[in-house]
């Protein structure tokens, strides 16, 4: 049986998920606007696995017989710097989800739920992931002092993901 404490955090993290979708939703609305459609595709893209990791949670919740909380989200932010600046709050964003899955996996640890350790390690290995992919997109663009040729082609290189 899970406990209380991971049933609330699964719920917590839950909505995050769905936070990070809108968040991503925003950041794709911002690309478009400023005439990127690779990236806005990107995020797009990324808006959709959000819904997933959060779905995944509800899944399991059901499946234990936890109750299902939904809570109304934040506004996200709508507002970056440029098209280096959407991929850097991306990865700071990224991190935090990493800390947040890895702190359900210490309350799954301590209560010794292996039930739940085995599920949340699939988001572990998605999160190393989701880190690389946005490292090596920042990495890249800074190979070449993000002039605005070199995001013009990361630009459609995202485009075809």
């Amino acid at each position: 049986m899970i406990s209380k404490q991971l049933a609330e955090a699964l719920n917590t993290q839950m909505n995050f998920e769905f936070d990070s979708a809108n968040l991503y939703l925003s950041m794709s609305a911002f690309a478009e606007g400023k005439n990127y459609p690779g990236a806005a595709h990107w995020f797009r893209k990324q808006v959709h696995e959000e819904q997933e990791h959060a779905m995944k949670m509800y899944k399991y919740l059901v499946s234990v017989g936890e109750k299902v909380t939904i809570k109304g989200m934040p506004d996200p932010e709508t507002e970056f710097a440029g098209y280096v600046d959407l991929f850097k709050k991306a990865l700071e964003h990224e991190r935090i989800v990493t800390s947040r899955i890895n702190n359900l996996i210490e309350i799954a640890q301590a209560n010794k739920d292996f039930a739940a350790n085995s599920f949340l390690q699939w988001f572990v290995d998605e999160q190393i992931e989701e880190e690389e992919n946005l490292n090596n997109i920042l990495d890249r663009l800074a190979l070449t002092d993000n002039s605005a040729i070199s995001i013009v082609m990361m630009d459609d290189r995202l485009a075809s993901r």
